[in-house]
């Protein structure tokens, strides 16, 4: 078999499990992370498959409660990219009280206006780096969950979206092109529609007090039952985009991974 026509891998990672699915439909590895730890785990993913595959891509989907998530509001004439992560940097240690060295970021990096930034854990990053690296693996992408369903649904110049997974949820605002807000929140036991509700429109609240326009619609998408599938969401026009329910959180990342 040619290298050129091997399938890509897509590896599903969670707190509880790890995943690895060939195409979008062969599901190699599903299983809890080894007693050792992640790395263990990853290992032994590469064990399992590495004779039955030629050079293929990897892509990585890691959960948001792995994940850390804000807004940089770039300062007035930064000169550099440099410079923007040195200001998302210090942004980061200001917010989570930690330093930045422990963890890899990246961002959509912009000079003119307020960009979104991520951060994993760089020991995660450099685990999975070197699986790849052990079975001649390409890493082609390594996402959050929140952004790859972000990209995967296409960005649009204005609106809501929100991503329930588990007692997960993760929502940004975005208007005429310009990131409004991102959270990444867990609950304590599945909310009712009021709690939700709740919760957007006092966000919405506190948006309204810097910018004098909002969103008007708000996607849902994922696979908590407690998402709202009503066309009418409180003030706001609501769609729903459903994604497979069964199986593990990890093997639903890489089934979200293996969609790109």
């Amino acid at each position: 078999m040619s290298r050129l026509w091997a399938e890509p891998l897509s590896l599903g990672l969670d707190q509880d499990g790890v995943a690895l699915l060939r195409g979008s439909a062969e599901l190699l590895f599903d299983g809890p992370p080894a007693v050792a730890g992640l790395a263990d785990t990853l290992a032994a993913t590469g064990t399992t498959v590495r004779n039955r595959l030629l050079a293929p891509t990897l892509g990585v989907t890691v959960a948001d409660r792995l994940v850390r998530y804000w807004l940089v509001q770039p300062p007035a004439n930064i000169a550099s990219l440099a410079a923007l992560r040195a200001v998302t940097a210090a942004r980061f240690e200001q917010l989570f009280g930690e330093t930045a060295q422990n963890w890899r970021m990246d961002a959509d990096w912009s000079a003119k206006q307020a960009f979104l930034a991520c951060a994993l854990p760089a020991t995660l990053c450099a685990d999975v780096e070197r699986l790849a690296a052990v079975h001649g693996w390409r890493l082609a992408t390594m996402l959050p969950a929140f952004v790859r369903a972000l990209n995967l649904a296409g960005r649009q110049a204005s609106g809501w979206f929100c991503m329930g997974e588990g007692l997960g949820l993760s929502y940004a605002a975005i208007q005429q092109g310009r990131w409004l807000c991102m959270r990444s929140i867990r609950f304590a036991q599945p909310p009712s529609q009021a709690e939700l509700l709740a919760k957007l429109e006092g966000e919405a609240r506190l948006l309204a007090l810097s910018h004098e326009q909002l969103p008007e619609d708000i996607r849902w998408q994922g696979s908590a039952a407690w998402l709202p599938r009503d066309s009418r969401f409180g003030p706001w026009r609501s769609s729903f985009l459903a994604t497979q329910a069964s199986g593990s959180a990890a093997h639903r990342l890489a089934l979200l991974g293996s969609k790109t």
